[in-house]
């Protein structure tokens, strides 16, 4: 009886994908041929080095697969059997590393907009053209820095959530840290009260941004960066829908956007706008005093022109009064009651800066009747009373 010999096609190959992977093995290579139809009683094989051999499969009659056995850190060749006894070296070779790890990540939160350089330290990271690292289900590149040091740029996301951050050197093989990584929504900035200030700054501002980032503010830092047009100031987050802040000193009078930033990163979104003013100063006031029993309407005339708003207030020494009949330039308040002698006058136009804080204003004692005479007289008149 005759032997069947089957003949194998002549075996060419285009490349290796890819061409490192980890000592522990488990690297599953993309060996790349000619198209070659795929005998039916083929024994394909790999080997790695001398004696490192696994079994092999046609994923497609372009490309044959392979897992890669455990192996020593260093270059080792690659054959292909298709009879598991007879083997061709091909030009390639495969490079065995050291089994990388993630053990930190800095900073370890980003807007979920992406776009944040992002530092991750570990062990084993090689200079590859695959070195990558992923965010959940989101693979980015990575750029080296050292064996125990690289930089991705965090990808977009669009919801606040948290994902696995893992780091791969072939594009292929990842760690298996269960680093967890944040994703935050941007604050979305409703309003700032007050809306306007004077060019010398100092406006305590309270910018009201509710969600995203300040939802988070009680187990991350407080502080933050305002930013007023191209000029910052820092500011605190007091709450999960407010942030505290100082205007900075401007140079010129009108609108400008206001943005929160931490650690360089924009956690804000909106179009909120402040607007700077110049100074105003006190001209006059009439009368410049009253009884100590309050009710005189007092008139007070400014050098700027005041914006109608619910916080133009008087402040007679520690005692604040709504303001009324605002004009251009000028507006009323009335008198509280004050205790008899001098106190400070002081305006302000958006409820937190006050023009002129030290303009005396003078308390008169209240007058008390105690006789008149003659208790009554004609209806024409000019009489006398004492």
């Amino acid at each position: 009886y005759g032997m069947r010999l089957t003949l194998y096609e002549n075996l060419a190959y285009s490349g290796v994908d890819p061409l490192m992977g980890s000592d522990e093995g488990g690297t599953i290579v993309s060996i790349y041929v000619n198209g070659i139809r795929q005998p039916s009683s083929a024994t394909i094989m790999c080997r790695f080095g001398d004696n490192a051999t696994v079994s092999a499969m046609f994923a497609s009659k372009y490309v044959i697969r392979c897992v890669t056995p455990r192996h020593p850190v260093g270059v080792a060749s690659i054959a292909l059997s298709m009879n598991g006894v007879d083997f061709e070296t091909l030009e390639s070779s495969f490079v065995y590393v050291t089994r990388h790890t993630v053990s930190n990540v800095e900073p370890s939160w980003a807007s979920s907009r992406g776009g944040r350089i992002i530092t991750v330290t570990g062990t084993g990271f090689v200079n590859s053209t695959s070195l990558s690292c992923r965010f959940g289900d989101h693979q980015v590149r990575a750029f080296y820095a050292s064996n125990e040091e690289i930089y991705c740029a965090t990808p977009y996301i669009g919801l606040s959530q948290s994902v696995a951050l893992e780091v791969s050197n072939n594009g292929q093989d990842w760690s298996s840290s269960s680093l967890m990584f944040r994703y935050i929504d941007p604050a979305v900035i409703t309003g700032i009260v007050p809306p306007y200030g004077p060019l010398e700054g100092g406006t305590k501002c309270r910018i009201l941004a509710p969600g995203g980032f300040l939802a988070f503010s009680t187990d991350m830092a407080a502080t933050v960066s305002c930013h007023f047009g191209g000029t910052s100031s820092n500011g605190t987050i007091v709450s999960d829908t407010e942030v505290v802040c100082p205007s900075p000193v401007a140079r010129n009078v009108g609108l400008i956007a206001v943005s929160i930033t931490k650690g360089g990163e924009d956690i804000s979104t909106g179009k909120p706008q402040f607007t700077y003013r110049h100074e105003s100063t006190l001209l006059n006031i009439v009368p410049d005093h009253a009884s100590e029993v309050g009710g005189t309407v007092v008139t007070i005339f400014l050098t700027a022109s005041i914006l109608q708003s619910d916080n133009v207030m008087c402040r007679f020494g520690n005692i604040d009064v709504k303001a009324f009949d605002t004009a251009l330039s000028s507006l009323k308040c009335i008198t509280p009651k004050l205790q008899p002698g001098k106190v400070s006058l002081s305006i302000t136009l958006n409820g937190h800066d006050y023009v002129d804080k030290n303009v005396p204003f003078k308390v008169l004692p209240a007058v008390a009747l105690t006789k008149l005479f003659p208790i009554s007289g004609p209806c024409s008149g000019k009489t006398i009373v004492t």
